[in-house]
């Protein structure tokens, strides 16, 4: 996988996540509630584009590419119920979706581990949400 090929996968996570209504009507900015970059005075709650590995997965048949990646969510809400609440529309946006990469075929986007934690702040709750994709390119 290139490192173009990468961001192309990041760019179509982005784009799937934006279009699931579900999701989008839970952030505080709607679909400009995503981020890989968190501007400064952003409305609570929103979700960030964390940390992504690719590792080959080359066979003599195969070029195809396991890919790990972490949303977190963030949210200021009363309890831990929004921030799970947005977590389970990330996980249902993306696991039931098409994810198109140009010259490529997401085969598995499944969520691997999720957690939530109280920040030092005592008042922000994050949750981070780790998923395993298989990607695979088109012939």
């Amino acid at each position: 996988m290139s490192l173009e090929t990468f961001w192309h996968l990041q760019a179509a996570l982005h784009a799937r996540l934006r279009e699931h209504g579900a999701l989008t009507a839970l952030l505080a900015a709607g679909a400009d509630g995503l981020y890989d970059h968190v501007p400064p005075e952003s409305a609570f709650p929103y979700i960030v584009m964390g940390e992504m590995t690719a590792r080959p997965l080359n066979t003599q048949t195969d070029a195809a590419y396991e890919v790990d990646m972490t949303l977190y969510a963030y949210s200021r809400g009363t309890g831990m119920r929004e921030l799970k609440k947005i977590m389970s529309a990330c996980a249902e946006g993306l696991q039931n979706g098409g994810i198109n990469v140009a010259g490529h075929l997401v085969v598995l986007c499944r969520e691997m581990e999720s957690d939530t934690r109280l920040e030092s702040d005592g008042v922000t709750r994050r949750g981070r949400m780790r998923f395993r994709l298989i990607v695979e390119p088109t012939v």
